[in-house]
């Protein structure tokens, strides 16, 4: 009688537990994902997992669920871990845990793409040495379109690698490659909402060939001397260039004019980003920069320092026209380079050019490439109140120059009320128009060419009762005087008076 009482006490509390213990079915699971608006769901393995601490329990279970998306037959697959909290005796959904999306439906690149774009692509050649490498698609791509218009996969490669100085390995390796479409003015879109299904690839982006994305197989050993391996170049250095200059002919081409000294360049460095164009901008980058913003010996492969400018560039050029002047206020000019403010005459632009044989280019590009709104906000409020004069290039007629000891009159802060006579001591070795003036009656001082104006002379005539000649002596007028003065003849419309 005990033995059977202690069995049935058993079985019932086994039932019990089992009852209260059991874990969340993956019907559950299904039934939840499909109120929400799945339409499908895969469990990732055969069981989910039971967590317990001190303190709490829960279980966790990974299912993969599809979804449909804006586009009719393309559906957004999602992985993500859903939780259960065993709580007073029973299991209670609590949360999930995103792990990983992807598309479905979309049609992929074909085989005869993929190796195309790797070939024209100067990133497929990284690493490999004697010969082009050959791709072709893995024989397991799995294909994964992160976006609408972004899809990885794996290729497969053969090529020579280096393993020693002297000593190369011709493997077969597979690698990852990540293709983007081109969402308008040659840029990827991760936000778009529809599938560009006619749009170009833009240049590939890939890690470097290596055996860390799966098995690398050796095929052959290479060894040459020390001193083929001296000269040696790799697959990237030799096609690369030739790649980038295809890459630059089929942007287009832009007519640079033949400068006959730096302030021609910058004229036309300067009107060239104010334009906003920046298709021109690109091109006027690539054909102007100096040869340190390319590789070794190239005229066409930016190093990393150029491909940073030719993006600041690019982005710059939109808003270039509403920071600086089309005649902005230099701040500074010297052989080879020009500072100018900006509308605001807050902040300053810089643009440096010297000669490489016999001609310009451009050392430097500093300016506003991206704007916050105070800036551009400011910069459209000051409009053109501090804007300069048009740059002398020195092939039209410019302002008026002095020479040191001319005998020259000053307009006082340029308002056409107080004029000062003195004379021409010193020239700015770093602004050609700007001058130092002793007065004959005020502190000298650093004055702007255009408030400057050479003397004239006050004839009065004297009988020479010796020689019976006339003569002419020059009277010095006060400052009140200079007003009536004949010293002015001719500069009424220079000092507006």
């Amino acid at each position: 009688m005990k033995n059977s009482l202690l069995l049935l006490t058993t079985l019932l509390l086994s039932l019990f537990t089992t009852n209260s213990f059991a874990q969340p079915s993956d019907a559950e699971i299904v039934s939840l994902l499909k109120g929400k608006g799945a339409i499908d769901v895969k469990f990732t393995s055969a069981k989910g997992t039971v967590h317990t601490t001190v303190t709490e329990k829960w279980y966790e279970r990974t299912a993969e669920s599809k979804w449909k998306t804006e586009i009719p037959n393309i559906y957004r697959w999602e992985r993500s871990d859903y939780r259960y909290d065993f709580r007073g005796g029973k299991w209670s959904y609590n949360r999930s845990y995103f792990g990983s999306g992807w598309y479905d439906g979309i049609p992929n690149p074909t085989e005869k793409e993929i190796v195309s774009i790797l070939e024209n692509s100067m990133v497929g050649y990284q690493g490999a040495y004697f010969q082009k490498p050959i791709f072709k698609l893995a024989k397991e791509p799995k294909f994964n379109w992160h976006t609408f218009n972004s899809v990885e996969f794996n290729v497969e490669a053969v090529y020579f690698k280096k393993v020693s100085y002297t000593e190369f390995q011709k493997v077969k390796a597979t690698f990852p490659v990540r293709l983007y479409k081109d969402c308008g003015n040659g840029k990827y879109d991760n936000t778009a909402k529809k599938i560009f299904k006619d749009a170009s690839w833009l240049p590939v982006q890939m890690a470097m060939i290596s055996n860390s994305y799966g098995k690398e197989e050796v095929l052959e050993t290479k060894k040459i001397s020390s001193e083929e391996a001296e000269n040696l170049r790799n697959m990237q250095e030799m096609y690369g260039d030739e790649i980038a200059k295809n890459q630059l002919a089929a942007m287009g081409s832009i007519d640079i004019p033949v400068f006959k000294n730096d302030r021609e360049a910058f004229v036309w460095i300067h009107n060239i980003m104010y334009s906003g164009d920046a298709k021109k901008a690109e091109l006027m980058a690539y054909h102007m920069l100096s040869s340190f913003y390319f590789e070794n010996g190239s005229a066409a492969t930016l190093n990393e320092r150029g491909k940073q400018l030719v993006e600041n560039i690019k982005n710059g050029v939109k808003t270039y026209a509403t920071i600086y002047c089309e005649h902005p206020s230099i701040k500074h000019q010297k052989s080879g380079m020009l500072q100018f403010y900006d509308r605001e005459k807050y902040s300053f632009g810089r643009i440096a050019v010297q000669k490489e044989g016999e001609v310009y280019k451009i050392t430097d590009l500093e300016f506003a490439y991206a704007p916050n709104s105070s800036q551009i906000n400011a910069c459209k409020q000051a409009a053109d109140k501090n804007c300069g004069e048009a740059i002398n290039t020195g092939t039209t007629a410019g302002p008026e120059k002095f020479n040191i000891g001319d005998q020259v009159i000053v307009n006082w802060n340029g308002q056409g009320k107080d004029f000062y006579t003195g004379k021409i001591a010193k020239i700015d070795e770093y602004n050609s128009n700007r001058y130092f003036v002793t007065f004959d009656e005020i502190q000298s001082a650093w004055i702007d060419g255009k408030f400057i104006g050479k003397r004239g002379e006050i004839a009065e005539e004297k009988t020479n009762s010796a020689t019976n000649t006339n003569t002419t002596t020059i009277s010095q007028p006060k400052k009140e005087e200079v007003k009536k003065d004949s010293k002015l003849k001719g500069l009424g419309k220079k000092f507006g008076i």
